[in-house]
């Protein structure tokens, strides 16, 4: 084995918040790319996961939304289930001392057959035709608590296998709704209440770090209409969290 193979890692899955950019396919063209392109002369901002990695001399994997899988009988996408799929796919490589993190999405947002029969995350903004309605309508129910159990019952297989491996683990949920809908949740895993002892916003704890931009329409006044964090935001959130695992690894 090589030594980089030695090495930790960071690990990262989730939505687009935990995506790395240099992961968009070539024919990619939406806002972030026109803010790379045209404000950052085309060099791409590292998100938070990245500098962490950076920070704490680990290897860096980057599994989140179009960096993960696509799979054949379950497609892609920013799903909950989807952050499951990459990592069950994955799992077997995690190893004793990597660090994993589960950037959770919205429980609204969930896989759907397409009439073409391909596979899609549902999304609130999503037109699918006469469908649309039918859709909808699941995604409403979905509000409910229930499904905040049923994806973290899931993810007690993750804790069971870092449990024997002795690889960590740490949730967090930029939507904040997982702990608003289950004030109750176990927080031994969710990274920002191990840091603060509370259940906070997580912009409330970038904002009072110094964050200025809390999204890349701020940063850029509107030119650039995305509600992703741009540099300011990621910097300040890679800083917390390396703080914190400078203390606890």
């Amino acid at each position: 084995m090589s030594e980089i193979d030695n090495k930790k890692t960071i690990w990262v899955f989730g939505d687009s918040f935990s995506e790395d950019v240099t992961s968009f396919p070539a024919f990619v063209e939406n806002e972030r790319v026109r803010y790379i392109k045209e404000r950052l002369n085309g060099i791409p901002y590292k998100i938070w996961a990245r500098i962490v990695a950076e920070n704490l001399g680990f290897n860096y994997i980057n599994k989140a939304a179009s960096g993960g899988k696509f799979f054949k009988h379950l497609g892609g996408g920013n799903s909950n289930d989807q952050m499951f799929y990459n990592v069950t796919e994955y799992s077997n490589q995690f190893k004793k001392g990597d660090v994993v993190f589960i950037g959770f999405t919205s429980t609204n947002r969930f896989q759907v057959v397409k009439p073409c029969g391909g596979i899609e995350s549902c999304l609130p903004n999503h037109d699918f035709g006469e469908d649309t309605p039918r859709h909808m309508k699941t995604l409403v129910d979905r509000e409910h608590p229930y499904y905040v159990h049923e994806i973290l019952q899931k993810f007690k297989l993750l804790e069971t296998l870092s449990n024997i491996v002795g690889f960590k683990i740490y949730y967090w949920d930029w939507t904040d709704t997982f702990y608003q809908k289950v004030p109750t949740l176990n927080t031994e895993n969710w990274i920002l209440h191990q840091i603060y002892g509370k259940w906070p916003r997580t912009h409330d704890v970038i904002r009072d770090s110094g964050g200025k931009y809390s999204s890349i329409i701020d940063e850029t006044d509107g030119k650039y209409h995305d509600g992703h964090w741009g540099i300011d935001y990621n910097n300040v959130f890679g800083q917390i969290i390396t703080d914190y695992l400078h203390k606890v690894l």
